[in-house]
């Protein structure tokens, strides 16, 4: 009842009609932009919709919560930027996309590839690809650990069987490949 007494006094100011527009204005550019990427399975727009709804609803009030939130954003900004192997192309795909040699890899970024289609060799590639840039095992495991959360989500964005059952494939990545090989260092006292 009093949300309603306060709803009808902000409706009868200048200002309170602009909060309230712009309120289900923004409610409705949502629901138009969902209908309109029903269709869209890249990696990059689950990102976008997991940064939505899970990110840009933490309150960001302090300048330590804007931090965060700014460099959460730049960390899923570089994982949709590195580019692994396409290995799903074959010859003839590489001919008919004018490839000049079919016989050279192809490379794709993280962030098109459609989700539903991400394996754990393609999660392989992109710590080969990180490993190559001499990033420490901890860094790549950060990254690991982001688009692992993207995936666990992704079942909240659609209704889609396809991506209700997709399974996390963060999981079943080959783990020699973020071991640490760093000597273990041994120390002895001396009498």
């Amino acid at each position: 009842m009093n949300e309603a007494k306060e709803y009808l006094a902000l409706s009868k100011t200048v200002q309170g009609k602009k909060l309230i527009y712009s309120i289900e204005q923004t409610e409705e550019e949502k629901y138009r932009s969902d209908k309109e990427n029903r269709n869209d399975f890249s990696f990059e727009h689950f990102v976008k919709l997991y940064i939505r709804d899970y990110i840009d609803t933490k309150p960001r009030e302090t300048e330590l919560q804007k931090r965060n939130h700014a460099s959460t954003v730049a960390f899923f900004n570089i994982i949709l930027g590195i580019s692994i192997l396409d290995r799903s192309l074959t010859y003839q795909e590489k001919v008919d996309m004018g490839v000049g040699n079919p016989e050279d890899p192809v490379y794709k970024y993280f962030g098109k590839y459609d989700i539903r289609k991400i394996t754990p060799i393609d999660i392989n590639n992109y710590i080969k690809s990180r490993k190559r840039l001499e990033l420490k095992p901890i860094s790549i495991q950060r990254e690991i650990t982001q688009i692992s959360n993207v995936f666990n989500k992704a079942k909240y964005f659609s209704e889609l069987d396809s991506i209700v059952e997709l399974r996390n494939p963060c999981r079943e990545y080959d783990l020699d490949l973020l071991k640490n090989n760093s000597l273990k260092r041994e120390g002895f006292i001396s009498d």
